[in-house]
């Protein structure tokens, strides 16, 4: 059974913090035809008008929003990719427990402590909610969409 938790747990971060729909940008000027600015210069460009939600994740890529100005977008992508390393870990840590070698105290006390740094690995991903598309201004909001409350059954 702990075999079957820890796979379910990798699934559901790995579908939730994959896709392009961990968090919803709403921008509210959108409905009103407003321009956006340039994602590497800052500048406004003329006729381009971003749709009303944009879906964006800890490794997705946007056509209107650049990572790269945004420390903690890339911090989330960080403990994304560092909490996948532990949870592959915790998942080969219980196979093997389970199929391969003799139980023991120090495999399973191997395994409780890199379930627990998964866990905590996977709570900093939330700072993409303070990612440059979500502060940039104050017509731009996020809410969590379908990949966060993945990452959070993940979590629990």
């Amino acid at each position: 059974s702990s075999l079957c938790f820890a796979s379910c747990g990798f699934l559901f971060a790995v579908l939730g913090g994959s896709g392009c729909k961990f968090l919803d940008v709403h921008d509210s000027s959108a409905a009103h035809g407003t321009f956006i600015s340039d994602v590497h210069t800052d500048d406004l460009i003329p006729h381009i008008l971003l749709p009303p939600s944009i879906g964006i994740g800890p490794i997705c890529t946007s056509p209107y929003y650049s990572h790269q100005k945004s420390g903690m977008w890339n911090a989330s992508q960080t403990f994304f990719i560092s909490s996948l390393i532990t949870g592959a870990i915790v998942c080969i840590t219980f196979f093997a427990i389970t199929f391969i070698i003799a139980p023991s105290d120090r495999s399973w006390k191997f395994a409780s402590v890199m379930s627990a740094i998964s866990a905590v690995l996977q709570v900093p991903i939330f700072l993409l909610l303070e990612s440059r598309p979500c502060t940039m201004d104050e017509n731009h909001s996020c809410k969590l969409s379908s990949g966060a409350l993945l990452l959070i059954c993940s979590i629990i």
